[in-house]
């Protein structure tokens, strides 16, 4: 079993795994996490915003920008760290964040808002399919969009494909 350990940072109190090199050392050492990245979600949203976070992971995105919309979703597959997500979420805005699985959000969008602002993707390596399966949703509500690319070699096919969909992209 991994230990869980909090520590106080700038989206409040955080449980990680004290094993994390990465999201975790830099919550233990910096009190945040690819911070420049909350802002610039920040920037493109307001307080009647619904944005999506594929690839939560344990919510530092999520806990960074919720306090600045109406409504995040926040999707995490990978099942230890949906368990912190569900633990840092709870004890902090479970009043505005819904956790949930991809498959609930066509049902939830139509029934609690009438549209999706922003889209933040971070899938390790999963981002076209998951565009690919949103085209539909890129079509009908043209958020704005922050993918993380983690193969380079899928960027022209990625770049096409939000090109083909009326997107204008930036590095």
């Amino acid at each position: 079993m991994k230990k869980i350990v909090r520590t106080s940072t700038s989206y409040g109190e955080m449980a990680y795994y004290k094993s994390d090199p990465t999201i975790g050392k830099s919550l233990e050492l910096y009190g945040e996490y690819c911070d420049q990245e909350v802002e610039l979600i920040k920037k493109h949203v307001n307080r009647s915003s619904f944005v999506l976070d594929v690839g939560a992971n344990i919510g530092t995105h999520t806990l960074g920008v919720a306090p600045y919309v109406k409504l995040i979703m926040a999707i995490e597959p990978d099942p230890d760290n949906y368990a912190l997500l569900k633990l840092n979420t709870d004890k902090c805005f479970s009043k505005n964040i819904t956790c949930t699985t991809l498959d609930n959000i066509v049902f939830f969008a139509k029934t609690e808002m009438s549209t999706i602002d922003f889209i933040k993707i971070d899938a390790e390596g999963m981002e076209f399919p998951i565009l690919l399966g949103a085209q539909q949703t890129l079509i009908h509500f043209k958020p704005k969009l922050l993918i993380e690319m983690q193969d380079a070699s899928m960027n022209k096919v990625i770049y096409d494909l939000l090109d083909s969909l009326g997107y204008n992209m930036y590095w």
